[in-house]
């Protein structure tokens, strides 16, 4: 398959699959609820590597539900645990097709379903 041009598209599904796979085993079911309603109101969160690490910190507390996550993923409370676990968090949130996902580049942004 990588010899007809699509590598990237091959790579990108083996990257997703592992994510999901990855989320499913790790992240309990019952703690995505409140999150994923926090949702509902028509807010965003933007996700990126220009987007500082302080700002992930401040989701921490500004979304329901996500401090828990975090704890049961075992990220830690520094910037960059918080980076990565809501990056994954999220991701697996519109993997498993609970949340929207707009991608440009670099950079993220999830909202709401429907």
């Amino acid at each position: 398959m990588l010899d007809d041009g699509r590598d990237s598209q091959v790579l990108e599904r083996i990257m997703k699959s592992a994510v999901l796979e990855v989320f499913r085993a790790r992240v309990k079911p019952e703690l995505l609820g409140p999150l994923v309603a926090s949702f509902e109101d028509g807010s965003v969160v933007h996700t990126g590597e220009d987007v500082p690490a302080a700002e992930y910190q401040q989701l921490v507390d500004a979304r329901d539900g996500l401090k828990p996550l975090l704890a049961e993923l075992g990220t830690g409370e520094s910037p960059a645990g918080c980076a990565s676990g809501i990056e994954f968090v999220l991701e697996g949130l519109h993997l498993t097709k609970r949340l929207n996902k707009d991608a440009l580049g670099g950079r993220a942004t999830y909202r709401a379903r429907g």
